[in-house]
């Protein structure tokens, strides 16, 4: 936490709020560690009431959880909630690409078709997992951005945080850069055509993959029971 620097210009709790939420992601911060306001008040030289509010805003995109004991630790990931996350996930992006084929200009279409083309080059060029995802993540918004349908961007945005949380879990694998970004093609490709029914039908299809690739390495990661409770637990027991 101590290299990270804090700038004037912004208030402190959105840089506080961000820096967190990416040390949460990228596992800096790992399932079930225990928040300590204080501490984090001290490593980052400020006071405790832009934490606070940083804190808050984890908690309400539901990365920071609030444990039995009523100490709040970061969102520890599980099957059930693989599938539950997924599961709307399916729902609510089939819909959205179904609505956005309809809704498509020339310009949009252009605009996705470019997002691609740039994501191919980064796999190319071996770019880093933080641009490919940005980038994964850029494809879907986007598409939700096209359907113009204000309720469903909002009901999407509650599970973005998770969303991008397990989209790093996600891309592990061999080939999983080149798999997932067909897949898009796929989509964009029934997007281009004009064809909503098939467009739905892949974006479902996609999803559906991505969470089964998840379980999968879920069950690799936390194989006793699929529990990170118990894994960690072990893990501390045999060093």
């Amino acid at each position: 936490m101590e290299s990270f620097k804090l700038k004037k210009a912004q208030p402190f709790y959105e840089q506080l709020y961000h820096r967190l939420k990416q040390m949460i992601i990228e596992g800096e911060l790992a399932p079930g560690y225990r928040i300590n306001e204080v501490k984090i008040a001290q490593d980052f030289h400020v006071s405790r009431s832009p934490v606070r509010e940083a804190v808050r805003a984890l908690e309400k995109e539901g990365l920071l959880v609030m444990n039995e004991k009523s100490q709040l630790t970061v969102y520890k990931p599980s099957l059930k909630d693989i599938e539950e996350l997924y599961q709307c996930r399916m729902s609510l992006e089939s819909l959205s690409v179904e609505l956005a084929v309809a809704n498509a200009k020339a310009h949009d279409i252009e605009d996705l078709e470019n997002l691609l083309n740039q994501t191919k080059a980064a796999i190319d060029d071996g770019a880093d997992r933080r641009m490919i995802i940005e980038f994964n993540s850029q494809f879907h918004d986007l598409i939700l951005a096209i359907s113009q349908n204000c309720h469903l961007q909002k009901l999407v945005g509650n599970i973005r945080a998770l969303t991008q949380f397990y989209r790093v879990m996600n891309l592990e694998g061999d080939g999983r850069r080149e798999t997932i970004f067909k897949e898009h093609q796929l989509i964009f490709d029934q997007f281009k055509k004009g064809n909503p029914e098939e467009a739905k039908n892949v974006m479902k299809a996609h999803i559906l993959h991505d969470m089964n690739h998840l379980k999968q390495r879920f069950i690799q990661k936390f194989p006793i029971g699929g529990d990170v409770d118990e894994t960690l637990s072990h893990s501390r027991h045999t060093r």
